[in-house]
């Protein structure tokens, strides 16, 4: 049924059990749900409409004598229609800024420690997505000489994330060695594509060059690895011991191993729209996330998305503390992420 069709006393009666059923965990009955309405009917009256929306699909009753709880349905209809959506408090947005002003700046490791702040703000498990674009390239390559026969190399991406790995040289890395590296890389690899970045490529690239590959041959390799890594998209989770609140141990544990599949959760956030969404695990595919809810928003990288941070519950969290929570995290990741980026090319 849809919003429209319901009666003004229908929605008043959804609104106050579901705001009455998370702040407490208990059944609503049709007396207590008279102090919870203004103007309200009377407790007769009341339960004739709360039979109804047992009908409907918007409230069940877990025992024949008790009160109302409300169904994901009633959740729904809520969030989408009947909840005040309002900013994050002060206090919220101080601590969030507080615990996140000391973090190391590099863009792989902030949406990790975001999710952290969030955790222990809400209480709930947070997860959070790298998503690898089609467009993303290499955007920067250096050689840090360590030692006469070692070298860190460090690659950046356009996505701001950084890898580095030690390479070892068996004849020595030379001064010559390195400016035609260097050369190859400007000339072939900066600016690439990671899509395009295959073995054969990077090989064919060394090849032309007339340098002898016994000298360049373990930093190709450390530069394909480091590109093949982080060419996939990953997913993880932070606070996972939270999930015990609400979870018995078999759900958790299958909680767990769906996030760290990467694709089923990457396939329940992939919604187009730029606010933060409210999926209910009903409305998806899997089982897994039955009877619980995904709040969850996208953060960029000079515009281009990047990947997603969201946190799972039951169904009963306060959305209205939950919602902007997730967007104000999703924005300060955005901005944290875009600066670091900035300070880069600086």
């Amino acid at each position: 049924m849809r919003f429209t069709e319901l009666s003004k006393r229908k929605l008043d009666v959804i609104s106050a059990i579901v705001k009455s059923y998370i702040a407490t965990g208990d059944p609503v009955g049709s007396k207590n749900l008279t102090s919870l309405i203004e103007n309200s009917p009377s407790p007769a009256t009341l339960r004739s409409e709360m039979n109804a929306l047992c009908n409907l699909g918007f409230l069940s009753q877990p025992h024949t004598s008790a009160g109302r709880v409300p169904t994901s349905s009633a959740y729904r209809l809520y969030v989408n229609s009947l909840m005040n959506h309002s900013s994050l408090n002060l206090p919220e947005i101080n601590y969030i800024n507080r615990n996140l002003s000391d973090i190391e700046f590099d863009a792989e490791s902030i949406p990790k420690s975001a999710a952290s702040v969030l955790s222990a703000l809400t209480g709930y498990p947070v997860f959070f997505t790298n998503v690898v674009g089609d467009d993303t390239f290499i955007r920067q390559v250096k050689l840090l000489p360590v030692s006469k026969k070692a070298a860190v190399l460090l690659v950046v991406f356009s996505d701001g994330r950084t890898k580095n790995s030690v390479c070892h040289i068996p004849d020595g890395l030379t001064a010559d060695l390195t400016v035609d590296f260097i050369k190859i890389v400007n000339k072939s690899v900066k600016g690439k594509k990671l899509s395009d970045l295959s073995r054969p490529y990077l090989q064919n690239v060394i090849a032309a060059s007339g340098i002898n590959a016994l000298y360049v041959t373990p930093l190709v390799v450390a530069l394909f690895n480091m590109a093949e890594s982080a060419s996939q998209s990953t997913a993880a989770l932070v606070g996972a011991p939270s999930l015990y609140g609400f979870c018995d141990e078999d759900e958790a544990r299958r909680i767990i191993s769906l996030i760290n599949k990467t694709s089923p959760l990457l396939d329940i956030v992939k919604a187009d729209s730029d606010k933060t969404s409210v999926i209910f695990g009903n409305d998806t595919q899997y089982t897994e996330l039955c009877d619980k809810v995904v709040v969850t928003d996208k953060y960029y990288c000079r515009g281009e998305f990047c990947g997603n941070i969201g946190i799972i519950g039951p169904c009963r969290i306060d959305y209205e503390q939950i919602i902007p929570s997730v967007k104000y995290i999703a924005d300060k990741i955005t901005d944290m992420i875009t600066n670091t980026v900035n300070d880069m090319e600086d």
